[in-house]
């Protein structure tokens, strides 16, 4: 039995067959001319249009030790580096011609005149983040040259080459791919759930008004069958979690092509070959997202909802809805195909019958509103205000509230605020009242979500007019904290006293138990001097620089570490370069 609303169809058996089946139109590449960016096999542990966190992943993930030498896909000129702390870490943006762009990101360091550029850029603007757009042909570059070095920076857990073809109008990333790099794929995609839903109060699944999920086993060949039919009835949507698997790794990868066949007819598909920045949180809506929140499947929806404005979809009748009525059998197919043309299709029936027994649902005492997808929505009490802005919603909602005495050690009430399996795009702003908040701590309050495991994440906001605001990114359970702790320091390889040498780091852990780093800045004898950050690991780190440092002499090291509450923690010490 899963989670939720969802019921599983337990001891279904899954006929096993082969059979030949027509192809997807085969995409031809439109590009011939580009280069590997690594000279190594390339071996994906990620592909294009994988579900990510609110976003479709962007490009490939190629495995490589750190240190390898990248190079160029094509002649053209290096357009923007940008040097962060999330994300893509340090990263390269080199402009070609023709329309394209190539991405090259979680660098560990670029090309020795690019790295000097940048270098200089952060200690003029005393920033290790960086984001820089040099002048046009600055640093050209020639197809096959080295222009970085893989790495592991930004928001990267294990060392890769993250690489991205986007088209350079509109800066939208495209599926690699299909654009012709060497990349072995010979294996099927997988179906692992089909998940069957009725969209409305008067639709039916198994009898059921609630949404069913059948698992499928994992097989061989290129067709799986469902032998019994399901009883349906009324207004039904399908959705698949389907996976890819390419050669010489078990990663999970996504498939490029999906579509829906009922009675032999098309009735939607999507392919996962162009995707823009602006649309790729949509993303919450193509996919299950409760079902995603609650047991981490990750079922990709045939059926479109009201305020889904991907423009992945092709062939779609009726949003992908399919009304069943009849009392009849219909035959339905769903087929799966990756960018090298490898299929696999799932074949099963419903039938259109009409269950006796009533559905009733209890009346829920926590709804206070309905939310319409179209139109700002806004929910007040006297210690909470809830603003959902238009087009932030994908479906019409049944807003539910419900206040609670939060811990000891929160300072306001906890606010069950709808429901985190309810989907968003982009943020909703809340504002929460505090109780005894000491008036001289206003500054250091902050709003915190409380997640399903009583872990306590800081979103931030502003005191004002008597309340916390801030921009959260989803539905859940909301309180007021405070944050009076200033960041730690500990010492990592830094010795006071110690000797160092060109090719050694000076490296500290700095941590916050709440609100987050805010900035960090390093002194050398009274000067800023670059520290890097590597945000994932607590670790900030110090190259000695021969061109700065004066040789066989003591040298002060300053820190200055600051939260999000403006709480400060310094560190002192001395070492000789």
């Amino acid at each position: 039995m899963t989670k939720g609303l969802a019921h599983t169809a337990p001891g279904i058996f899954l006929a096993l067959t082969i059979a030949c089946l027509p192809s997807f139109a085969q995409t031809s590449s439109p590009v011939s001319s580009f280069a590997p960016p690594l000279d190594i096999p390339l071996k994906l542990t990620s592909n294009y249009g994988e579900i990510r966190e609110a976003h479709f992943h962007s490009g490939i993930d190629i495995l490589a030790d750190p240190g390898l030498k990248v190079y160029a896909v094509r002649e053209g000129t290096i357009s923007r580096i940008a040097v962060t702390l999330k994300g893509y870490g340090k990263a390269l943006y080199v402009t070609h011609p023709g329309g394209y762009t190539s991405v090259y990101a979680h660098l560990s360091s670029f090309l020795p005149e690019v790295e000097q550029y940048v270098k200089e850029q952060q200690y003029r603007r005393r920033k290790y983040v960086v984001d820089l757009y040099p002048a046009a042909g600055k640093f050209p570059v020639r197809k096959g040259q080295f222009i970085a070095l893989t790495g592991n920076t930004g928001y990267s857990f294990g060392p890769h080459l993250h690489f991205e073809i986007r088209d350079s109008r509109g800066d939208v990333p495209l599926n690699v791919l299909t654009l012709g790099f060497p990349v072995t794929d010979t294996r099927r995609p997988r179906m692992t759930c089909l998940g069957i839903y009725p969209l409305d109060p008067q639709s039916q699944v198994a009898d059921s008004g609630k949404k069913f999920i059948i698992p499928l086993k994992i097989n061989s060949g290129d067709r799986i069958t469902i032998p019994d039919p399901v009883r349906v009835w009324g207004n039904i949507g399908f959705g698949i979690e389907t996976y890819d698997y390419l050669d010489g790794r078990e990663n999970i990868c996504s498939p490029l092509l999906v579509s829906l066949q009922v009675d032999g007819d098309p009735v939607s598909s999507f392919r996962l070959d162009r995707i823009s920045f602006e649309k790729t949180s949509y993303v919450n809506s193509h996919v299950d997202f409760s079902e995603k929140i609650a047991n981490g499947r990750k079922i990709q929806k045939l059926f479109l909802d009201p305020n889904n404005e991907l423009g992945i979809y092709s062939g779609v009748i009726n949003r992908g809805i399919c009304r069943f009525t009849d009392s009849l059998e219909h035959p339905v197919v769903i087929r799966v195909e990756d960018a090298a043309g490898n299929q696999s299709s799932l074949f099963f029936r419903v039938i259109s019958e009409h269950s006796a027994v009533t559905q009733e649902t209890a009346p829920d005492s926590n709804r206070v509103a309905t939310f319409y997808f179209d139109s700002l929505n806004v929910f007040e009490t006297g210690d909470l205000k809830v603003v959902v802005p238009a087009k932030a919603l994908f479906t019409p909602v049944e807003f539910k509230y419900k206040a609670e005495k939060a811990a000891d050690t929160l300072y306001s009430a906890l606010h069950r605020i709808h429901d985190e399996g309810t989907p968003v795009r982009g943020s909703l702003i809340i504002s929460v009242r505090p109780i005894h908040l000491p008036h001289e701590l206003s500054s250091k309050a902050v709003l915190v979500q409380i997640g399903r495991d009583n872990k306590i994440t800081s979103q931030g906001g502003n005191f004002e007019n008597g309340f916390i605001t801030a921009r959260v990114g989803s539905f859940g359970s909301y309180a007021v904290a405070l944050d009076t702790v200033a960041p730690e320091i500990r010492p990592v390889s830094f010795m006071n006293k110690g000797r160092f040498t060109e090719n050694q780091s000076i490296s500290f852990q700095i941590t916050d138990d709440l609100s987050g780093i805010s900035s960090f800045n390093g002194f050398i004898d009274g000067k800023w001097a670059l520290f890097e950050y590597d945000l994932k690991n607590d670790l900030l780190f110090y190259k000695p620089d021969a061109a700065r440092l004066t040789r066989n002499q003591e040298h002060t090291l300053e820190l200055v570490i600051a939260d999000n509450r403006n709480n400060l923690r310094k560190f002192k010490g001395h070492f000789t370069f």
